[in-house]
C-alpha cells in the first residue's frame, strides 16, 4: 500500500501530510518533507509485516476480531479507531504489561 504525501496549509502554516486513512490510522502532519517521508516509509514497511503476522493469530483471536469488527460496522468505525479511542480515554492511559 502506498501512502499519500502532500504539502498542505494547516491553519496558516505549511505542513506535510501523510495520509494513512487506507489502514484506519487517519493522517499525520509534519513540519518537514524529510520527516514526513521518513514516517511514510516506516508506515509502508509495517503494513506487509502486520499482514504476515495476522496469519499467526489463534483461532480464538480471529473469532474475537471478527466479532468486534461486526459490532463496529454499525457505527462505521474501524478496529484501529476503536483501539485509539480506548487508549485515549482509558484510565490515565495505563501502561500495558505493568501493574498500576
Amino acid at each position: 500500500m502506498k501512502f499519500k504525501l502532500r504539502k498542505v496549509n494547516n491553519h496558516g502554516t505549511v505542513k506535510w501530510l501523510v495520509d494513512l486513512r487506507g489502514i484506519g490510522r487517519g493522517h499525520q502532519f509534519f513540519d518537514t518533507e524529510r520527516d514526513a517521508k521518513s514516517f511514510r516509509d516506516v508506515a509502508q514497511s509495517e503494513v506487509p509485516e502486520l499482514g504476515v503476522s495476522a496469519l499467526d493469530l489463534s483461532s480464538h483471536d480471529r473469532v474475537e476480531f471478527l466479532a468486534a469488527k461486526k459490532q463496529l460496522e454499525v457505527s462505521g468505525a474501524s478496529i484501529i479507531e476503536a483501539v485509539c479511542f480506548f487508549l485515549k480515554h482509558s484510565a490515565a492511559n495505563l501502561h500495558w504489561g505493568k501493574a498500576p
